[in-house]
């Protein structure tokens, strides 16, 4: 493919840090579940679902961090492949989606508001820092 990145050093320094970002999202969110639950219950005396949903949503978070977009997003933006970046992508038919965006959506759903981080960080290499022509279309050439 060997399709130039326009900013190429941006886009390098953010995706190195989208898996950093998302593991101290992931902690903030756990530690919040946490701290948030034990004083609910101190006070209350009964768990709030909520806040477990918190916590293990900060888990998956921090999981998901290390184990997909360090090694599949993070480390190729660091080494600059690009290729292999565009490559990393769910062919639907004739469009493609990338596992990014797919993997930003289960950010949204563990994360709320803590997984603003990695979100634009995504959005800013798909759209701004990324390739001039992203060709969402895999039969166009």
């Amino acid at each position: 493919m060997s399709e130039q990145w326009k900013h190429a050093d941006l886009a390098s320094l953010i995706g190195k840090l989208a898996w950093i970002i998302g593991v101290i999202c992931g902690v903030i969110q756990l530690i919040i579940g946490i701290a948030y639950g034990s004083f609910t219950l101190l006070g209350t005396l009964y768990i709030v679902p909520i806040n477990i949903f918190w916590a293990i949503g900060g888990v998956i978070i921090i999981i998901i961090s290390l184990l997909i977009i360090k090694p599949q997003f993070s480390d190729k933006c660091a080494n600059k492949e690009w290729d292999a970046l565009y490559d990393w992508a769910l062919d639907l038919g004739g469009t493609k989606i990338w596992w990014m965006l797919i993997w930003i959506v289960v950010f949204i759903i563990f994360g709320w508001g803590y997984s603003a981080g990695p979100i634009i960080i995504v959005f800013l290499l798909l759209f701004l820092a990324g390739p001039e022509n992203t060709k969402w279309d895999k039969n166009k050439k």
